[in-house]
Formats: structure tokens, C-alpha cells, sequence
């Protein structure tokens, strides 16, 4: 099912990345991005547990197809966990429920410029699709269970 997934990233990205039209002059640009990622909810005390948080990676590519429109891309890859062993509480110690899962991410979206998209200042307003996968797994008896088989 994942394979259907990157499937329709790689196309989205051969249409950002292809000419529309040869006539109107493109600008492209791409980025990566590094960041964290957490797990908010009662398996953790309090907002964030640090010993929870993992890495997040991004990336984007941005195809201008007019000085006033703009198509992106983008794709983000994080992970989530939470364990009642982070809690000083004895009976949430006691409930022994944990959680892990992968995101994967991804977007497609329009992009209007205001102001032409050539000065430093560059309002835009966008549009756009998104959608993720996500497969939360618990800890039971020593295995990682799925939480939505």
C-alpha cells in the first residue's frame, strides 16, 4: 500500500519539475529541512518528554510556472512515541501502555504570488491537497501490535 503512495509522490514530483508551458519562463527552487517531532497525549507527562523526541526530515521542490503562480511539493518523514514509563504517577506506571509510529507526508499545492513573486517581500496566499500515513503500534507481551489492523 506504501509502494501506491510513493508511486503518486514520484509522478507529483515529475509533473512539478516538467514544463507546462515552453513559453513562460521558469524559476525553480528546492529545500530540505531538519526538525523534531513529538507525541502529544497522556502516554507522555506534561507537553513534551524529550526522551520521546525523535527526528523529522523534509524536503520541497517549487516550480514557478508564471511570475503570479507557483506549483510545490512537499514530502515529511517523522516519528512519534509515548510510554507510561515517563510518568513519576505509580498508576499510570501501572497501566504500562506505550505507542510508537512512523508519518510520512506529503502535499501538493498552488501557489499565488501578490506581488509577482520578484521582491524581497513576497506575500502569497496558496491551495492545495495533502495527505499522511500513519500505523501507531503498541507494545503487548513483548510485541509491537498494530493499532489499526
Amino acid at each position: 500500500m506504501i509502494s501506491k503512495y510513493f508511486s503518486y509522490f514520484f509522478f507529483s514530483l515529475l509533473l512539478c519539475f516538467s514544463p507546462l508551458q515552453n513559453n513562460v519562463a521558469q524559476t525553480y527552487q528546492a529545500g530540505v529541512f531538519l526538525g523534531a517531532s513529538n507525541y502529544v497525549g497522556d502516554l507522555v507527562p506534561g507537553m513534551v518528554a524529550l526522551n520521546e523526541t525523535h527526528t523529522a526530515v523534509g524536503a520541497y521542490g517549487q516550480v514557478g510556472l508564471h511570475p503570479y503562480l507557483s506549483v510545490r511539493f512537499t514530502a515529511m518523514y517523522g516519528k512519534i512515541s509515548g510510554n507510561d514509563s515517563n510518568h513519576s504517577k505509580p498508576q499510570l506506571k501501572a497501566r504500562n501502555l506505550s505507542l510508537h509510529s512512523s508519518i510520512l507526508e506529503g502535499s501538493f499545492q498552488f501557489m499565488g504570488h501578490l506581488l509577482g513573486g520578484k521582491r524581497s517581500f513576497d506575500p502569497y496566499v496558496f491551495a492545495g491537497i495533502a495527505g499522511f500515513h500513519f500505523n501507531p503500534k503498541a507494545r503487548y507481551e513483548g510485541e509491537w501490535i498494530d493499532l489499526q489492523p
